[in-house]
């Protein structure tokens, strides 16, 4: 049995009264954070459910709603379920004000959850995070799943100032890292706490996980690692491949990793040559998924693909200069460099592609242009059935006479005809167009829009999912066609049993 809260679809929201008139205020506006009061009357809601259910009998919780979860949720569930429980997820708890936070501590660390295998605590509290420790070291022989962030704090300081790093982060993996070691003795310690399957980490240092006098997680039993804006990206791939060591036999050599997802909002030419040379020292990867926010012009990653293409199932691409700003800025700010020859080339069955096109291949009819050569390359992915185009046209939609619908509508139908309909009878495989890349806010909140001030620019920017159709003109010729099947999310297509890896990364903005 499993219990989910997820994000709907119009999020609980009271953003016009809820936050002051300061720098902080202005960024919760922007994210749209539930109201309170919303949250309150969730957790009340969530609270009479997890009571009528028979006793240790879910074996799943999952919150996976912007809403933070009470404490006292918690103490009901461990309280009923503790037994049961398999997997155990949300973003973040809070405690009350009429409680104790001691005392709600000691409640919660007396509830052990002996069968858990996978746990996920994708923003820690900045100070009370003793119980997420004790958590975790005390399903040590079962946990396989584990994530753990400070995604909040994160996105926060990505939106003040445009960098993803702040002080706050470091203090709440050292609070973390710290209570783990007033439970263990670092000197009894002579192997990884940890061998896990799967390691999330959202905007934490991953070196504070894996010191050598206290390395809590065992990098060489991962098959899934993702590291999203996190620090020590650099010192984690030198310490895996050697550089700058005398190393006879690096740590990149034991790894079995099977899917890397990576973003970094400082990438720089340093950064890459580092990252290029971890991605090119292991092989056998079947998901790849690298977003990058670098001033620099990208080099191109044809090396990592003759690494990997056998291989690659999903592969998602994208370098960046940063986030959208406006119409009257900079709206299209994705690198476009030519990728898709070497994609086509070296990975034949791909299944998944998400990269940013140059979207004249599309729209422009004349025989000259020399992009009819990426289209040719296009019709060769013979596996290919999901594209995401992650960058939308660099328009200002506002100047159009079509409404915005329409307007996406042209866009798609323009790439579904260029791939659909060709001297070789086109990608007859390709079943999912996505237009536009995913945030945190999409992700995570809903409909919270990208600029309050600017509803056009979300609405343009906003990720349109289509399925691909064929359709019968009047003289019996068959055309293929575009359909809107989802907007904004992609959970729907994800229910129809439609493949959306290359959608779950998302940037922060």
């Amino acid at each position: 049995m499993s219990l989910k809260i997820v994000t709907q679809v119009s999020p609980l929201l009271s953003w016009q009264t809820r936050a002051p008139e300061d720098g902080l205020g202005q960024i919760e506006r922007k994210l749209k954070l539930p109201d309170v009061s919303a949250s309150i009357h969730l957790n009340s809601l969530v609270r009479m459910l997890l009571l009528k259910l028979p006793r240790q009998r879910l074996s799943e919780f999952a919150w996976d709603h912007r809403c933070t979860v009470d404490s006292s949720v918690l103490h009901i569930l461990l309280e009923t379920q503790a037994q049961s429980l398999i997997a155990l997820k949300f973003d973040r708890y809070s405690i009350p004000d009429d409680e104790d936070d001691y005392m709600d501590d000691v409640f919660l660390e007396s509830r052990e959850l002996p069968g858990l295998q996978s746990l996920s605590l994708s923003s820690l509290p900045e100070e009370s995070n003793r119980w997420p420790a004790i958590a975790l070291l005390n399903n040590i022989d079962t946990l396989k799943h584990l994530c753990l962030g400070a995604e909040s704090f994160a996105v926060k300081s990505y939106y003040r100032s445009g960098d993803h790093f702040d002080a706050n982060l470091n203090a709440t993996v050292d609070t973390f890292v710290e209570h783990m070691r007033e439970i263990f003795d670092p000197d009894a310690i002579i192997e990884p706490l940890l061998s896990l399957d799967t390691f999330i980490l959202k905007g934490l240092d991953i070196t504070r996980f894996i010191q050598l006098d206290f390395c809590l997680v065992n990098l060489s039993a991962l098959t899934l690692l993702s590291l999203e804006s996190c620090q020590g990206l650099e010192s984690l791939f030198d310490t895996l491949t050697g550089s700058g060591t005398d190393q006879s036999s690096p740590l990149v050599a034991k790894l079995q990793l099977r899917s890397l997802y990576i973003r970094y909002e400082r990438s720089n030419q340093q950064f890459r040559g580092k990252l290029m040379n971890f991605l090119t020292s292991i092989s056998g990867l079947t998901d790849l998924s690298i977003l990058l926010e670098s001033p620099d012009e990208p080099e191109h990653y044809r090396e990592v693909l003759t690494r990997h293409g056998r291989s690659l199932r999903t592969l998602v691409w994208e370098e960046r200069v940063g986030r959208s700003v406006g119409f009257g800025g900079l709206l299209d700010r994705a690198h476009l460099h030519e990728g898709v020859e070497a994609i086509a080339q070296y990975c034949p069955d791909l299944i998944e592609l998400s990269i940013p096109f140059d979207w004249h291949i599309f729209t422009d009819n004349t025989s000259e242009y020399p992009g009819e050569s990426v289209t040719w390359w296009l019709w060769r992915m013979k596996h290919l059935r999901t594209l995401n185009i992650r960058n939308m046209p660099p328009i200002d939609p506002t100047k159009t006479m079509l409404p915005m619908e329409e307007l996406h509508a042209a866009f798609a139908n323009s790439v579904i005809k260029t791939l659909l309909r060709s001297p070789f009878n086109g990608n007859k495989s390709l079943k999912t167009l996505v237009l536009g890349s995913f945030t945190y806010r999409d992700v995570r909140i809903g409909l919270g829009l990208r600029n309050i001030n600017d509803p056009d620019l979300y609405n343009y920017l906003r990720p349109q999912i289509y399925q691909t159709d064929v359709c019968y003109q009047f003289e019996g010729k068959p055309r293929p066609m575009a359909i809107l099947f989802e907007t904004g999310t992609y959970e729907k297509t994800e229910a129809a049993g439609g493949d959306v890896e290359v959608l779950r990364p998302y940037w922060l903005d």
